[in-house]
């Protein structure tokens, strides 16, 4: 793919009868790379309406610091630069035509996270915290076939992105299909993942002790009374090790 150039798509929009629940669709592709699952709860018009489901990019960028890593197939580019640009530009060469017309509000495109690090991107302030986990500052997919629930209408759709540097998403959208309608056990083991009914006992390991905790809330609350800060979000990690899949926990 050449990514120095605009890159123009159509979409494709195939409603599913007989798909089964965004619940039960999970697991059967849970082996897939790079699964999202954005779950609606409420079936209220206009809030929380739909719920969308993706599997396998065809794009990924990552940055750690001034570090940006691209990956697309078995291709991968790393350079430095300010992350904000790096992804900015990768958003500009994709182009989806007609999307205002289509009937859904998500029609493919980037699913990701932005970390709280880069606000040093933003502003300057002190940096204390230990970075012992590592995780990337930006993480983003880019889709071009997802599978959209409607839960007000109880509809699901199966939308791709066809262009001429995507010319198999008719077949890739044919084969979710198959996998969304086949009547199998959401349980069964066929689909990579099966459910135990068991809960297990593992020990918890906190960064926070318990009279640390309650002395960090008093020194916030010193600083609110004094007029230092009106909001402070204090976190907590909780770390253990479990034996069951992550989508089971």
């Amino acid at each position: 793919m050449d990514l120095t150039r605009t890159l123009e798509g159509k979409i494709i929009v195939r409603e599913i009868n007989g798909a089964c629940l965004p619940i039960e669709a999970f697991p059967r592709f849970v082996s897939q790379n790079n699964l999202f699952f954005l779950d609606s709860a409420l079936q209220i018009k206009g809030i929380a309406r739909y719920s969308f489901l993706g599997f396998n990019p065809f794009l990924i960028i990552k940055t750690k610091h001034r570090k940006v890593t691209l990956i697309y197939g078995e291709e991968l580019t790393e350079f430095e630069g300010n992350p904000f640009e790096a992804f900015r530009s990768i958003l500009r060469r994709f182009k989806i035509k007609d999307a205002e017309k289509a009937p859904i509000p998500f029609q493919c495109g980037a699913v990701g996270y932005f970390s709280y690090d880069l606000c040093h991107f933003i502003e300057k302030l002190p940096n204390k915290s230990v970075d012992d986990l590592y995780l990337p500052d930006i993480y983003f997919g880019f889709y071009d076939a997802i599978i959209s629930y409607d839960n007000f209408l109880g509809k699901c759709y199966v939308i791709g992105i066809e262009s001429d540097w995507n010319i198999t998403i008719k077949d890739r959208m044919n084969q979710i299909v198959d996998v969304l309608c086949e009547k199998l056990d959401v349980c069964d083991e066929s689909l990579g993942y099966k459910q135990t009914q068991w809960i297990c006992e593992t020990p918890l390991k906190f960064n926070f002790a318990k009279d640390q905790y309650i002395n960090a809330i008093r020194r916030i609350k010193d600083y609110i009374a004094s007029g230092d800060v009106y909001q402070v979000n204090l976190s907590q990690r909780i770390e253990t090790k479990v034996d069951i899949p992550s989508y089971e926990l």
